[in-house]
């Protein structure tokens, strides 16, 4: 799996629809990752960027840099990882494994009760 493979699949699963989405949540400049997107790898890339980035995506920097490494999961760096970080790539994996065997109408039904939690979070920070 290639560099571009691993972002492509990270994009899609977080909901990012490019790669300047990408830089502005991961505070990276667009223009550097764009660059290690052209080249299709992680070659002499700086290491304090690869970093960042691998630290954002909750991921080794090993599977960002090398071909071979394809398990996001079991390349998890948990001394570099914050707690809040995470909490959130085990609730994201956990739903997304989950998700998998829900047909269409109970996906509807999540959706409905996430959308509503939502909203009331955004009401209680209002006040």
């Amino acid at each position: 799996m290639t560099f571009n493979d691993k972002i492509d699949l990270y994009m899609k699963n977080k909901n990012y629809n490019n790669l300047k989405q990408l830089a502005e949540a991961s505070e990276i400049p667009y223009t550097t990752l764009r660059d290690f997107y052209e080249k299709k790898s992680a070659d002499n890339s700086r290491l304090s960027t690869i970093r960042k980035l691998s630290n954002f995506m909750g991921c080794s920097m090993d599977y960002l840099a090398y071909d071979d490494v394809t398990d996001f999961n079991g390349y998890l760096v948990d001394t570099f990882i914050s707690p809040k970080i995470k909490q959130d790539n085990e609730l994201d994996n956990l739903l997304f494994s989950k998700a998998k065997e829900l047909n269409d109408e109970e996906k509807q039904a999540i959706l409905k009760v996430m959308n509503a939690i939502h909203k009331d979070i955004d009401k209680e920070l209002d006040n």
